[in-house]
């Protein structure tokens, strides 16, 4: 159970600036909460990050990049990821 101090802390955060804030309070338990927003049933995934996607890895996988991780991209110049 999350103890209202962090929970009250939690649900006042509107930024990114109060989001820092809150990991940074060392009156707020972030592990705990962390530990709260997790459901275990859906491999430990946060819940509000569990989401299909429906992709087919096996064919990003097998795919042949464009160009080489070295190489320069002639779109913008940088160097290749090695993903297309």
């Amino acid at each position: 159970m999350i103890d209202s101090y962090t929970l009250e802390q939690w649900e006042k955060i509107i930024s990114v600036k109060d989001l820092m804030e809150f990991i940074e309070n060392p009156d707020c338990d972030v592990m705990g909460l962390s530990r709260h927003l997790v459901d275990k049933s859906k491999s430990s995934f946060w819940t509000a990050a569990n989401v299909d996607f429906e992709l087919d890895i096996d064919k990003i996988l097998n795919n042949k990049p464009e160009i080489s991780h070295n190489e320069i991209s002639s779109n913008n110049g940088s160097l290749g990821t090695g993903v297309p």
